[in-house]
């Protein structure tokens, strides 16, 4: 199978192995009748995501994730930005695992290219019910297979 979503930066930031990662997320994707074209997703520090969010965006505020959306029609592609400090934080500040916070995140960027949205509290809401399922799928994956 060709490797169609890369993962750079953040050693020791990404849970699983990139090949349980893959098969995880292109299942996401099929079940919302989307196929992974090529997705890459970047594990960068607070400042860094920090200037792309003043470049690109606008906004002078840390934020967890960038995602851009390159997608066409089903067909994801894009660039995923996360930084590990920010995500470190929210995990411990929510007194969470800092797995299931980086799941979040991983799943939040290509639930972004499959159309959900987060600027309203209602589309906040729909989008926490697909990252909540997204880590139910994560963790079915692991029993199904035995991992």
């Amino acid at each position: 199978m060709r490797n169609k979503i890369h993962w750079h930066g953040g050693e020791g930031f990404w849970p699983g192995t990139g090949d349980q990662r893959m098969l995880w997320l292109s299942q996401l994707a099929t079940n919302r009748g989307f196929e992974v074209r090529e997705i890459h997703y970047h594990a960068i520090d607070d400042q860094s995501l920090l200037a792309m969010n003043e470049k690109h965006l606008g906004h002078n505020t840390l934020t967890d994730i960038i995602t851009f959306d390159y997608s066409k029609d089903k067909w994801l592609s894009g660039e995923v930005y996360i930084s590990w400090e920010r995500v470190m934080e929210n995990a411990t500040t929510l007194k969470i695992r800092s797995e299931e916070e980086r799941l979040r995140v991983i799943a939040h960027g290509l639930l972004h290219m499959m159309g959900e949205q987060d600027k309203t509290a209602e589309d906040k809401k729909n989008m926490r019910r697909a990252e909540d399922a997204a880590l139910l799928s994560w963790k079915m994956f692991h029993v199904e297979h035995g991992r």
